[in-house]
This record gives structure tokens, C-alpha cells and sequence, in this order.
């Protein structure tokens, strides 16, 4: 017969009121798990570190909880059972009740001689950017092989760190747009972001590329740009086409030549202290598993705020 253990010991019940636990580490049918006050819980089946087990029995069609709120909707659990998409839907309300009184304090700021700094480059329109890219934008799925082509071989062969030291690397933007699409909610979706991701501060250099046939060319994404020539600010920006190029393999060697003459410009950006309010932050849920919410987010929030603080 199995030892009993403390539920502690085995796995995390975020809030009083939930009715499953996130397993630390695996528990297999017949394990003991200690609930407090007397109450002890068979296990009914295999579950595996960061997916759940229920605390009590949750009836089909009643709400599976955590973190204090749905998560989906029993399908007929027992209690001791695993949680899994067989006996839980995905179904939650779409209008849930959000306590009047909810709200974070507001931050307690650091004086300004604790504030701290970081090295960034700061750019002419004041913004500053902890990175200093040099950027290949595909305005359609068209050019995208090539823009990542020239991307990694520039990367991985063309970038001397110790003659430029300021040029953080070569990235591009593949994806899976555009071309023939006469959907103007999505083009705008589209070209704002190219565009955005363009103007960024973390971009010193930019080379965009079009295949040459496609609706969404160079044309139409230079009327998403803040000015004629560009950007927010002045940047070596080049235009090129895989036709008007020649073709795939000569549109690369192309962009790998613009891309090597631009390594000089790009580099005499140069590193500043700056003070951490010139941060901006952008943090992202990994969706990997259960402890995400348990671990990874909480952690992202303690950060931003600290950044907030100063």
C-alpha cells in the first residue's frame, strides 16, 4: 500500500477554492495524497508534473478551477481523477463577475539616485533600443525564403563582431502573407507590422524586400512608413526585388552585399547609460504547461514591476 503525502509535498493548489492541483512531480494510480484535516485521496491514474489531478469531485457540466477561476467545464470528474481534455471541455462563461474593489497599489517609486540603468543606444527621435539590429523585411510570403537566407548567411558568416562590435546581428521577418490578397483588414494587420517592426529602436538598418509580382509589395508598404525616405528616424534603408534581381540565388547575393555595406553604418551606434524608465517591456505567457501561471508569469510581473519602481 502506498505512503500517504502531503499534498504540499506532491503539488500546488494555487487557491482555496480550487478543486484541482498542479502535480510537482508524477504521481501514478493508487498514490496517497494528505488534504489536511483528516482527508486523504486516492489517485486514479497517472499524472505527470505540471498537469492536474482533482481535489474533489466536479459533477459534468460544473466548473473545473484554478487560480480561483474556470478553466473549463467538468465533463464528469472524480475525485483523485487526472484533468485531462477527456474529461474536460474547454467551454468557460464568456462574462465573468470581476470584484469591484480589484486593483494593485500603486507603485512605490525608487528616489531618482537609486534609479537604475541600463546600456542602450539611444536613437535621433529619442527613443532607445537595448539592441542594434540590422533588419530583411519580406513584404510577402514571396520573398520570405530569401530574406531569411540572406538573414543567416550574413549571421553566421558575413558579421565580424570584433570589427563591428555595435551590430547586434542579422534577423529577418519570414512569414506567410500577403501576395494576392485583396482583404484590406488584413493587409493593414499586415503592413502596420512590418512597418512597426521597421521603425523599432532595436533596428539600426533596414533592406526590404518584395518578390515583384505581388499586391503586397514595395509600394504598398511604403505608405504604411512614417516618411517618404523611411522611418521615425535616419536609417540605411535599401528596396530590392527577387526579380528584379534575377531570381532567388541572385536576390540573396544581393541582399548579402547590401547587407555587408551597411555593417560600417549600422556600428557607429554607440552604447549610453540610460535610466530604466526609457525601457519598455513587452513579456509573453510560454503556454508550455501548467506551471507557467505557477512560475514563469509571476516571475515576468515581479520584474515589470520592479522596472515600474524605477
Amino acid at each position: 500500500m502506498s505512503t500517504s503525502r502531503p499534498l504540499a509535498a506532491v503539488a500546488v493548489l494555487v487557491s482555496p477554492g480550487d478543486n484541482v492541483a498542479v502535480v510537482k512531480s508524477t504521481l501514478t494510480p493508487g498514490d496517497l495524497v494528505e488534504l489536511g484535516g483528516g482527508e486523504t485521496i486516492t489517485i486514479n491514474g497517472q499524472v505527470t508534473p505540471g498537469h492536474r489531478f482533482a481535489t474533489r469531485a466536479v459533477p459534468a457540466g460544473e466548473l473545473v478551477l484554478q487560480y480561483g477561476s474556470p478553466i473549463g467545464t467538468s465533463q464528469g470528474i472524480a475525485v483523485g481523477d487526472p484533468v485531462t481534455h477527456d474529461n474536460m471541455s474547454n467551454e468557460v462563461p464568456v462574462v465573468r463577475e470581476v470584484p469591484e474593489d480589484l486593483a494593485n497599489p500603486a507603485p512605490e517609486y525608487v528616489i531618482d539616485a537609486e534609479r537604475g540603468t541600463f546600456m542602450g543606444y539611444r536613437r535621433p527621435d529619442g527613443r532607445v533600443g537595448t539592441r542594434n539590429w540590422i533588419l530583411i523585411v519580406p513584404t510577402s510570403m514571396c520573398s520570405s525564403h530569401e530574406a531569411l537566407q540572406i538573414a543567416m548567411i550574413c549571421e553566421l558568416m558575413k558579421l565580424d563582431r570584433r570589427k563591428y562590435p555595435n551590430v547586434d546581428g542579422v534577423v529577418s521577418l519570414p512569414h506567410n502573407k500577403g501576395c494576392g490578397t485583396n482583404d484590406s483588414t488584413n493587409l493593414d494587420v499586415l503592413f502596420r507590422t512590418l512597418a512597426n517592426y521597421a521603425d523599432h529602436p532595436n533596428v539600426g538598418g533596414v533592406i526590404f524586400i518584395e518578390l515583384g509580382c505581388e499586391k503586397t509589395n514595395l509600394s504598398a508598404l511604403g505608405r504604411y512608413l512614417k516618411t517618404e525616405g523611411g522611418l521615425s528616424w535616419e536609417k540605411p534603408v535599401h528596396w530590392m526585388g527577387v526579380q528584379e534581381s534575377g531570381g532567388t540565388k541572385n536576390a540573396i547575393a544581393k541582399g548579402i552585399e547590401v547587407v555587408e555595406a551597411m555593417f560600417a553604418q549600422v556600428n557607429q551606434a554607440q552604447r549610453t547609460e540610460v535610466g530604466l524608465d526609457e525601457l519598455v517591456l513587452g513579456v509573453k505567457c510560454g503556454a508550455s504547461d501548467g506551471f507557467s501561471g505557477l512560475s514563469a508569469n509571476p516571475s515576468l510581473g515581479r520584474a515589470a514591476d520592479l522596472v515600474v519602481q524605477h
